[in-house]
């Protein structure tokens, strides 16, 4: 997600980053802009729906208002509301102006305010595909800014665990239920956060050796978590900038580009981690870590002394970042292409990027408004090198509301041959993954049916026969443990 967070699903590790998409990044011309109006777009999904926040049009009672758009088509979500992100059931979350700061979600029309204690609001920051939300609470009562993390689950919000009266704050969720953050401790130099996982219902102080400041960015479907600290002698001598990839209580400190400092902004499923790190000569550049190596992800022709930083990845490993803080691209296949603007306009940002190659973000206009934009590949994918071909084989537990069918058929791929796929060994099912089943048969079948699911691991769900269905058609899901 950072973010990005859109459905997760796990390609095959040799596929992560040669199965992109071929020649696509040979030009700027081969991404075609939508200008989706002003404001600005924050996330999208596999379903292709986009959300995002304009100025309001009933100011000064509403400032803002939060919006989704599918297939050319707007639906105001709420009037005075900033949205934050969407997850594969639609469901939108935010927080509301317009209603005492309070975070919200809402689906298909329906709103609903997560409720804080008393003298609190709620701001909401992730949602994954089950409905958890998480983000933090915020005092409008006490003289000093006071923070604390929160997760919300089937109608009821409550802080996490081993905040303790310093605070903290959640910022990522993914599909088993583990949210990453940062907690401020007593034993913290300074004050200073510590990076923290929250998993089944306790809390994991991930601060790297030597860190005097941490905080856990991202976490992924397999537990994995991008952690960013700051180290040095002392509050005031902070020295070093490092990123980390934590696993089973082991850190691995990403290195740099030969320079001081990295920073870490994402990590997908295969473990791959994105971010910009500091060269030799001081110059910030973009990059992507894999299996223990860090990757710079180059420049563009006339702009070689200018300031990258990549942002997100997929699990095809297309990256996205920006340019001095203001020009969008995106690296795929060793090419980083800029993503352009809309037309006379100078300016652009891209703040997500889905498993299909559907970028979103902001453009600036001739006049210099900042309008939502989403960038598509002209023409779309290659048949051949579809990102569906790898993720049809291989789904993560937050794929659960998908089949391999209606993913073949989505891409126009070749449709799976349901009698073979009926006669495939059905493995056991892990105890951690039958909890989440049991929660996911409450889920609404929104565009899907699914028949029989065996889930395995975090990285291997085997489908057997099932069905597609259309958008609006009646809940008919059948999900059942074996």
């Amino acid at each position: 997600m950072r973010r990005m967070m859109s459905l997760v699903v796990a390609a095959l590790a040799a596929l992560a980053v040669s199965g992109a998409a071929g020649s696509v990044g040979s030009g700027q011309s081969r991404w075609a802009i939508t200008d989706l109006g002003p404001g600005e777009a924050v996330a999208v999904n596999e379903r292709g729906q986009i959300v995002g926040t304009r100025n309001g049009s009933r100011a000064p009672l509403a400032k803002t208002e939060a919006w989704i758009w599918e297939t050319g088509r707007f639906t105001l979500v709420r009037v005075g509301g900033t949205a934050v992100d969407v997850n594969e059931r639609g469901q939108v979350v935010g927080w509301d102006e317009a209603f005492s700061g309070e975070g919200f979600i809402w689906l298909k029309g329906s709103i609903r305010h997560l409720d804080s204690p008393g003298g609190f609001t709620t701001s909401p920051w992730d949602i994954n595909d089950p409905g958890q939300v998480v983000g933090v609470f915020a005092s409008v009562d006490s003289p000093t800014p006071a923070w604390a993390g929160f997760l919300w689950q089937n109608g009821k919000i409550r802080e996490l665990a081993g905040q303790g009266d310093n605070g903290g704050w959640a910022s990522e969720i993914n599909g088993r239920g583990q949210v990453v953050g940062a907690v401020n401790t007593e034993l913290s130099d300074c004050g200073s956060p510590h990076a923290a996982l929250w998993s089944n219902g306790r809390m994991n102080d991930l601060n790297p050796p030597g860190a005097v400041f941490s905080e856990a960015v991202a976490v992924n479907a397999r537990g994995q978590v991008a952690v960013q600290s700051l180290s040095g002698d002392g509050c005031n001598g902070l020295i070093s900038e490092r990123g980390w990839l934590w696993e089973n209580g082991t850190f691995t400190d990403l290195g740099t580009l030969g320079g001081r400092s990295t920073t870490v902004l994402d990590l997908n499923d295969q473990g791959d981690v994105v971010g910009s790190s500091k060269t030799a000569g001081g110059r910030a550049r973009a990059f992507v870590w894999r299996h223990d190596v860090m990757r710079d992800l180059g420049t563009v022709p006339a702009r070689r002394a200018a300031s990258y930083e990549a942002s997100a990845i997929n699990e095809t490993g297309q990256v996205i970042g920006s340019i001095n803080g203001h020009s969008a691209f995106i690296w795929q296949d060793g090419t980083m292409t800029p993503l352009g603007t809309l037309g006379g306009g100078k300016t652009s940002h891209a703040t997500a990027i889905s498993e299909r190659g559907q970028i979103v973000g902001w453009a600036t206009t001739k006049t210099g408004q900042r309008h939502a934009v989403l960038w598509t590949l002209r023409g779309g994918w290659p048949a051949s090198r579809r990102p569906a071909d790898a993720a049809a084989q291989h789904l993560t537990a937050e794929a659960l509301v998908f089949c391999p069918v209606c993913w073949q058929r989505e891409f126009g791929a070749e449709r799976v041959d349901r009698q073979a796929e009926s006669k495939r060994r059905t493995p056991s099912l892990s105890g951690a993954f039958s909890r989440w089943l049991r929660l996911a048969t409450a889920l609404p079948g929104d565009d899907y049916r699914v028949g029989r699911v065996v889930l395995v691991d975090a990285l291997d769900v085997d489908v057997a026969p099932c069905a597609c269905v259309d958008a609006g058609a009646a809940d008919d899901r059948d999900v059942e443990q074996v």
